[in-house]
């Protein structure tokens, strides 16, 4: 998602909420940026036993790679970011023999995306690859159980007799995470920022199977600055994999994660109170927008691009703080 989205739909909440955008001073040479990993403060002498790593029930052989060049496009000397994008293009196109070789050069770049290789592999019929590959989403990435097994791109691995049994792996490994104490929360505040004078919030949850860093990074730091924000990605309440969070939908259970992630920065940033605004894409929106609205006391309003998933609005009582409160 652009970062100049962000800051226009940002710039239209703050203006209706009337929120000062008036620009931090005394920068210091580098960004405000941080990041951190949480845990439950538990006695250990409470904590449950954390289950064993998964390990992969199928003995694969490593696949061998993928062509390097495909026309004039040297794959793997390509930017990872054209790759992605060269990869989505031509499965959107349905040429999966295209994609698998540039989401293979992707995977070997950065490490991630193993499910969508998984996927185009499955497309052209490359079944013990797409299981190779599938089996490493699992355990390096994350995969959405609920999607894989309804995704379309899976439906030859459905038809082998191994999937039943590589599908409980997949499971194994998210039971494995969500015992993990691997939620982030990344802070980006205005350069110069000093406590104790207070600023608003806007609070970033990604969409389905992503995580924080998706939106909120090193590139969001101008924005920081120009509207005097503190910009706050937050991981989903329930991690897949080490990079790889959802919201449960469960707005008592999400909005305590956003309380734990704003409680989290407090040693870094006072908030104004009533001044944070979620904003979020897909999942995270309608979760942010259903938390907002849920608890107007606690937020100024919410963005809301693309929502996708539980709709709890119908059984919400409105409070007449609502009337007070803005939405995009």
């Amino acid at each position: 998602m652009p970062c100049r989205f962000f800051q226009c739909l940002t710039l239209v909440l703050l203006a209706v909420l009337n929120v000062s955008c008036t620009s931090a001073t005394n920068s210091p040479s580098k960004p405000n940026e941080t990041s951190s990993e949480t845990s439950a403060s538990v006695e250990p002498s409470t904590l449950p036993p954390a289950p064993a790593k998964p390990v992969p029930p199928l003995q694969l052989a490593v696949p061998a790679a993928l062509p390097e060049r495909l026309g004039d496009n040297d794959l793997k000397n390509m930017d990872s970011g054209e790759l992605f994008l060269f990869a989505r293009k031509a499965a959107n196109g349905k040429f999966y023999n295209v994609a698998a070789a540039s989401q293979y050069w992707y995977v070997q770049s950065t490490k991630r995306g193993q499910y969508d290789l998984a996927c185009y592999l499955a497309q052209v019929g490359q079944i013990e690859a797409a299981f190779y590959w599938l089996q490493i989403a699992a355990i390096d990435e994350g995969v959405d159980t609920r999607h894989a097994r309804r995704d379309v791109d899976l439906e030859s691995l459905r038809r082998d007799s191994r999937w039943e049994t590589v599908f409980q792996y997949m499971l194994d490994c998210n039971k494995y995470f969500e015992s993990a104490p691997i939620a982030r929360t990344i802070l980006i505040l205005p350069t110069g920022y000093k406590q104790p004078a207070a600023i608003p919030a806007v609070i970033w949850l990604h969409g389905l199977g992503s995580r924080p860093e998706s939106f909120v990074d090193e590139s969001c730091q101008k924005f920081a600055d120009e509207m005097n924000v503190a910009l706050i990605g937050v991981s989903g309440s329930k991690p897949n994999g080490p990079n790889s969070f959802v919201w449960t939908e469960e707005i008592e259970k999400d909005a305590k994660r956003l309380r734990d992630a704003l409680a989290e920065v407090g040693d870094r940033v006072s908030i104004n109170k009533g001044q944070v605004i979620n904003m979020g894409f897909s999942q995270g929106a309608q979760v942010g927008l259903e938390i907002a609205a849920s608890y107007p006391e606690e937020y100024a309003g919410a963005i809301v691009i693309s929502p996708g998933a539980k709709i709890h609005l119908g059984n919400l009582k409105p409070s007449p703080l609502l009337a007070q409160r803005g939405y995009v």
